[in-house]
């Protein structure tokens, strides 16, 4: 009979939004105070590279697990990571997998009026960078099917079609597949059109 425990199930955890702390938001002291150690910015680090069980965050910082366990639950309270699964050890005990709450934590200083823009872009940006995303996939589908499509020809002429081409021909072959020059351009682009709505936008914010 096989043995049932260990169980640790692949963990999938992909935060969909940022968390902004502004110097003056309720939870701002709470954040920096649970940050002001060095050790929990590097438990903070290691959740940020994958989810991870308190056993795991003892290894990964050279700490006690009661160390651990306390700096855990004071990012818990704090809003910044949170229980994503649990994962059985080899007797049979339940150990809680944690991982960030947010996609990335943010600290910004400024005005409410700007927090509440910079919050609107980022949500905005985020969007505009998951769509073009899917799109990049259904190219990359399209182009996939379109390739699987063509007509095979034999292989005597493909032959002498390969032996009659010179050899610099190599070189016309695109450097960039398709889809991956899709995706460049649309980064580039979203990149440029965040730089230009922070550049313009941001000074007629301010009050006057």
């Amino acid at each position: 009979m096989g043995r049932i425990f260990p169980i640790k199930r692949p963990v999938v955890h992909e935060p969909d939004q940022s968390k902004l702390v502004g110097l003056t938001d309720e939870t701002a002291d709470e954040v920096f105070a649970t940050l002001s150690s060095a050790t929990a910015r590097s438990i903070l680090e290691a959740l940020y590279e994958e989810p991870h069980t308190p056993a795991d965050l003892r290894e990964v910082t050279g700490t006690t697990l009661q160390n651990v366990h306390y700096h855990l639950t004071n990012m818990e309270n704090a809003g910044l990571i949170e229980v994503v699964d649990t994962w059985y050890s080899e007797k049979g005990s339940a150990m809680n997998v944690y991982a960030p709450c947010a996609r990335a934590v943010l600290v910004m200083a400024s005005s409410p009026s700007d927090r509440s823009i910079f919050r609107d872009l980022l949500a905005r940006v985020l969007a505009v960078a998951l769509v073009l995303g899917g799109a990049t996939l259904v190219l990359a589908r399209l182009l996939d099917d379109l390739a699987r499509s063509e007509p095979v020809t034999e292989v005597a002429g493909i032959a002498a079609t390969d032996a009659s081409q010179p050899a610099g021909s190599a070189a016309s072959q695109p450097l960039l597949a398709p889809e991956l020059a899709f995706l460049a351009g649309g980064l580039l682009a979203l990149t440029l059109l965040t730089v230009l709505v922070v550049l313009y936008v941001r000074p007629f914010s301010r009050p006057r």
